[in-house]
């Protein structure tokens, strides 16, 4: 063996070190989570270990846990990354304040719009469900985002929780991800090529017997690339150069294929994270003890209710066999045994107002675990509140699910880049108008163009949990304005709205009321109304000004006339 082969194998062996490092940190922090999924979601613990979930679990469940857990997934789609509404927003990165527009804002608007119509037509929202459910039960849910080039459409793949590990960056970003699955040789040589398989996988292909049948553990590992293998002129044309490796490799090491992303393509969101951990927190870790006792107290009152609906009967022995049960059921008792106190009920059933109330408890703290109240007083508006009632309240119900929102915001953030990216990449971004820092050209060693380099722009939220937290700046620019207004009034002093920049105010209003870009005009538009307006006032005014002079002419000629008469 040469010394390049023997390079090329310590490599594949440090792969795998990385993986298996990685999944046995994911297995420690499994012991988190592991008991509060075992009694909400059984058939994730089956999908983690490589099991195909079974219909049927013999443990328990904690129904109201899982149905929270559901509800707060539901509410991720409906208040975070609502299906139909404009939930994010491209803003200028460039720009010193991310909320001023300026001549690039209507491209970033038409970017906008385009790349949520995309991400609409792929299959991210039945991805993003799982991903989020994940998030809650676990506290940690990744998400995998490709590109499908013939029919430019992006691709979405929810990792299940349990079969990655996460590693961060001095930055608390997560930048690395190792992933496991099994395949069948047949999938292995479809995806790589039956030249790139291990042989022991290829002989198992050439079976017929194990060429679907066998299942081989397969890793992926996505990690930056260190020191001088990273080119900093990074395109398509060389993916042994990315800033990201990509290796798929089987269990015993053998590399099955070393490529390149340009982006981080995996979004690792954690619920609440804490500590030097890098995953996050289970909602239902704090409330494990409460599911207990009310699945539990579920029990008893099952044994209660089903003893108060068909109670305990004391009977004599001459009859025992005789007594019926049964609705509308007749028993024949002698004339003896009629005078006594027998059939009779024995031992009732106790009082159930202590267990509903421990019940209640118990559901309320799992309630509280998941925000329930908190998204119900969201969704829930008094009818007879006025506006600002409303938003009142419901901002200061929505502040308590401010922390994991905000970590959700930071954690999508690499999404966000790969998406803006792979749309770019796609030529479904609009290329009129675009500013020169959105993509600059890759020069080979010849100063020849070999590929573009994307820069993403900033991403701001503006979905319906985003407006929520955002109603407060809004109330008071409203309140400021009225103010404003009013000492106008009373002084008639223009002093007091001369700050004022009324297109700003109103650019602001829209944008926190997430109002459809499509129904806005661009400043060009807007300014070139100004400008006509300008014009038309300006030409109504000088028309009136030579009405006015002929009119005084004319007056003059009349009395003139009379005079000389």
């Amino acid at each position: 063996m040469d010394k390049f082969d023997k390079g090329v194998r310590e490599e594949k062996e440090d792969y795998k070190a990385i993986c298996e490092a990685l999944l046995l940190s994911a297995k420690a922090d499994r012991c988190n989570w592991e008991e509060a999924v075992r009694m909400t979601f059984p058939e994730l613990l089956k999908v983690a270990d490589l099991q195909k979930p079974a219909r049927n679990d013999e443990e328990p469940l904690c129904s109201h846990a899982r149905q929270g857990v559901l509800s707060l997934a539901s509410a991720h789609v409906s208040y975070i990354t609502p299906m139909g509404e404009r939930w994010f927003q491209y803003t200028p990165i460039m720009s010193e304040d991310a909320g001023e527009y300026d001549e690039e804002d209507s491209w970033f608007a038409k970017a906008t719009q385009v790349t949520q119509e995309t991400v609409e037509r792929s299959n991210f929202y039945n991805e993003a469900y799982a991903v989020y459910i994940d998030r809650i039960a676990t506290g940690t849910g990744a998400l995998l985002c490709e590109m499908h080039r013939p029919t430019q459409r992006l691709i979405f793949t929810h990792i299940p929780a349990g079969t990655y590990g996460v590693a961060e960056n001095s930055l608390h970003e997560v930048d690395t991800l190792c992933r496991e699955w099994k395949a069948t040789p047949a999938q292995l040589v479809e995806q790589f090529g039956e030249e790139n398989v291990s042989a022991t996988t290829r002989t198992a292909y050439q079976s017929d017997k194990d060429r679907y049948s066998k299942e081989v553990r397969v890793y992926q590992l996505v990690e930056p690339r260190r020191g001088r293998e990273v080119s900093r002129n990074v395109g398509e044309t060389n993916a042994q150069r990315m800033p990201w490796k990509n290796v798929y490799l089987e269990e015993s090491g053998h590399v099955l294929y070393e490529g390149g992303y340009t982006e981080f393509p995996y979004c690792v969101t954690r619920f609440v994270r804490y500590g030097n951990s890098a995953y996050g927190r289970s909602a239902l870790v704090g409330v494990l003890q409460d599911m207990l006792d009310l699945r539990k107290m579920r029990s008893i009152m099952m044994t209660v209710a089903e003893r108060k609906a068909i109670p305990s009967m004391l009977v004599t022995a001459e009859i025992a066999d005789e007594v019926d049960f049964r609705a509308g059921g007749k028993t024949i008792i002698s004339a003896l045994d009629s005078r006594s106190d027998v059939p009779r009920e024995f031992a009732p059933a106790s009082d159930m107002r202590d267990a509903m109330l421990l019940i209640q408890e118990c559901q309320k703290e799992i309630d509280d675990a998941v925000f329930r109240n908190a998204l119900q007083a969201v969704s829930d508006v008094d009818k007879t509140m006025t506006a600002r009632e409303v938003s009142a309240r419901m901002a200061e119900k929505a502040m308590t699910i401010t922390q994991s929102f905000t970590q959700f915001s930071v954690d999508f953030y690499p999404m966000h880049q790969r998406i803006f990216a792979c749309c770019y990449r796609l030529g479904l971004l609009p290329r009129e108008g675009r500013p020169k820092y959105v993509s600059q050209p890759i020069l080979n060693r010849k100063g020849k163009i070999v590929g573009e380099a994307v820069q993403p722009p900033q991403v701001k939220y503006c979905g319906r949990m985003a407006q929520v937290l955002q109603n407060a700046q809004i109330n008071a620019l409203d309140n400021t304005i009225n103010e404003l207004v009013d000492l106008y009034r009373v002084t008639q002093m223009p002093e007091w709205l001369l700050p004022l920049d009324i297109k700003r105010i109103v650019r602001f209003k829209l944008n926190g009321q997430s109002f459809p870009q499509q129904c806005v005009r661009s400043l060009d538009e807007v300014e070139n109304m100004l400008e006509r307006i300008e014009k038309e006032q300006m030409a109504q005014a000088q028309m009136q000004i030579v009405q006015a002079q002929a009119s005084a002419n004319r007056d003059n000629a009349e009395a003139y006339a009379k005079q000389t008469n």
